[in-house]
């Protein structure tokens, strides 16, 4: 049995709900940021294969300041250790990278990157970032690969970024984002483009990051104009607030759809999901999926669904390049280009062509880890099993007509009691818990309090 701790948010096979404690405390199980639920399920699912014990780690790995005696406790219950990491090259992770340093320094057991990027702005894919960043950054990729054969990166820009900071080929693989394989090492898109233009009667899903530029803004209301059927899938915390309890999203353009006042959200047209099933079921239901969202296009081309992504950083961008998903920068789309036009730019040949490789790629760099993976060991049963699993469904405004949007408030309702009560006992519990391990204070001398 090869047990193994996996940096994931939750086991696939846990249905965590809107109103669940899990979903708000510490940033939540899926790190602020719900694209991060394709990435962990599509590891999971990878290396579930016979003889593999996999737990996930909720994150904590990360979050913990780590000790010799936690250090141990991983190295005595894990034989391997896999984390995979979307844009953690940033500015704002370097303490996140010291921590998963100071615990992977006192390793013995392999570690294993999968999926790694760099985010840099499409202006300048060859910026440096502050000394102490990438100080940070060298020290966790020197600590991984005294532990594993090869890092591997998202795409070209984050090879290239590490080449910059002394780590060449011979230390990093380019193997994309796993999250393509989600369901399949052999994913097809539709060609909808075939069955005949897209019209106003039919379905769109849109994505938006909240870097999205201005000029995009437009492009957003013609939309929601052109296509009443149109639905904005949104994947932040904020957003799980604003649907789940009606809590406006501050410091953000009003223009953008997190907030009350929204087109988008009075007319009930914004959905986020809380497990990747449900995700990925719902995207192969559209036509067409447009957006500045890297895992909106993922979870649409993973249903089957052709989407087009507009590239605003190095993230996006790289990850379009190397799967070959049909894309353009956020530059060269015309101001006035709307949902129509992009979606006649959704060529999937070269994406078809290149799956084979890709799937050989990522297989051969689990190869070169030690680990096992579906592409070699199979496990047919994880997805029977899986499929008997009820998802979490999809959480939606508070603005259905009629007597769906008052059930909609008086769940919500029920569901906030439900939180608050939650959060009490597990407040009440900690102090208890606080309190016990307090030695008790001595007592004061006598007079020393006395009124003078």
């Amino acid at each position: 049995m090869t047990r193994i701790l996996l940096r994931a948010g939750k086991d696939p096979f846990d249905v965590i709900p809107a109103h669940d404690r899990r979903a708000w405390h510490a940033g939540g199980f899926f790190a602020t940021n719900t694209g991060n639920l394709l990435f962990g399920d599509a590891v999971h699912r990878l290396l579930s294969v016979p003889g593999a014990e996999i737990t996930v780690d909720g994150y904590a790995t990360e979050r913990t300041e780590h000790t010799d005696a936690s250090a141990a406790a991983i190295q005595e219950r894990y034989d391997h250790v896999v984390l995979p990491l979307a844009n953690a090259l940033r500015l704002e992770w370097a303490p996140v990278l010291d921590r998963l340093s100071a615990l992977i320094e006192r390793l013995t057991i392999p570690v294993t990157v999968v999926g790694m990027g760099a985010q840099l702005p499409l202006n300048d894919l060859t910026a440096r970032l502050p000394a102490e960043v990438e100080a940070a950054q060298r020290r966790f990729v020197r600590a991984v690969l005294a532990r594993s054969p090869r890092i591997g990166v998202r795409g070209q820009v984050t090879a290239d970024h590490l080449a910059r900071l002394g780590f060449g080929p011979a230390h990093v693989e380019v193997i994309g984002c796993p999250s393509l394989f989600l369901r399949s090492s052999s994913p097809r898109v539709r060609d909808e483009r075939a069955v005949g233009p897209l019209g106003p009667e039919d379905g769109v899903i849109l994505t938006v990051g909240t870097t999205t530029k201005p000029e995009v803004l437009p492009f957003i209301d013609r939309a929601a104009e052109e296509f009443p059927h149109l639905v904005y899938v949104a994947q932040r915390e904020y957003d799980l607030a604003l649907l789940q309890w009606g809590r406006d999203a501050a410091g953000l353009d009003p223009r953008l759809p997190a907030n009350r006042d929204h087109r988008l959200y009075r007319e009930d047209r914004i959905r986020l999901f809380l497990d990747s099933r449900a995700w990925v079921d719902f995207a192969a239901d559209h036509r067409f999926a447009v957006g500045t969202r890297l895992h909106g296009s993922v979870a649409a081309i993973v249903g089957g669904t052709p989407a087009v992504m507009v590239a605003h950083d190095s993230r996006t961008l790289e990850v379009a390049d190397y799967h070959a998903i049909p894309h353009r920068t956020l530059p060269s789309v015309p101001v006035d280009a709307g949902v129509a036009d992009l979606f006649e730019l959704a060529d999937y040949d070269a994406f078809h062509a290149g799956v084979a490789e890709r799937w050989s790629r990522l297989t051969g760099f689990l190869d070169e880890a030690g680990l096992a993976h579906v592409g070699s060991a199979g496990n047919s049963e994880y997805d029977e099993r899986l499929a008997a699993v009820v998802p979490a469904p999809a959480v939606t405004t508070m603005r259905a007509p009629g007597e769906e949007g008052i059930r909609r408030i008086e769940d919500r309702i029920s569901a906030l009691q439900q939180a608050l009560a939650a959060e009490s006992r597990w407040s009440r519990r900690r102090i208890e818990r606080l309190l016990a391990r307090r030695t008790p204070a001595p007592p004061a001398p006598r007079g020393l309090f006395r009124r003078r």
